[in-house]
Order: structure tokens, then C-alpha cells, then sequence
């Protein structure tokens, strides 16, 4: 879900959408990584690098359900994510 709030807080009109996805994972994976590290300072909790591959899975995921290939082959927006504000989205 964090990936899915970076890449929609990040995006703006005619933004190349791939760094933007690189960018949401990259923030989404420091945010884990910074998490882990802190809960490894917490009592009675602990910081695991398993914990943060958990998180890279699930940003990967959402990475995948964002887009979809076309028949033509290029990356497309999935129904429903369009942005009637900014017009950004399937057109």
C-alpha cells in the first residue's frame, strides 16, 4: 500500500511513469529498511532483513498490479486508476 501512496503522491502530468514507479519502490524499500533498523532498537521487538524482503515482495507486487501489457505491448494504466484532476491515466 506505501509504494501505491508514493506513486500516486509522485506522479504529475506527463512525468515519465517508470522513474516515477522506480522512485515509489526505492522510497517504499528505504522506508522498510529505516523501519527494521529502528525496531531493532525498540525493547522486545526486533529489526529483521527478512522482514524487509517481506516488504520488497509486497512492493513488487504492487509494482505489477499497477500496469499491465497490452496486446500492442506497451504499458498501459489499469481501469480505475485515472485522475480526472491532472488527466494523468488511461486516455
Amino acid at each position: 500500500v506505501l509504494m501505491w501512496l508514493w506513486f500516486r503522491s509522485l506522479r504529475v502530468p506527463n512525468s515519465p511513469t517508470g522513474a516515477v514507479l522506480f522512485a515509489s519502490f526505492a522510497l517504499t524499500l528505504l522506508y522498510a529498511s529505516f523501519d527494521e533498523w529502528h525496531q531493532s532498537f525498540v525493547p522486545e521487538r526486533s529489526g529483521k532483513i527478512s522482514d524487509v524482503g517481506i516488504d520488497t515482495v509486497g512492493a513488487l507486487a504492487m509494482g505489477f498490479a499497477l500496469f499491465r501489457v497490452s496486446p500492442t505491448g506497451r504499458w498501459q494504466w489499469l481501469v480505475g486508476l485515472e485522475d480526472t484532476e491532472t488527466g494523468v491515466g488511461d486516455q
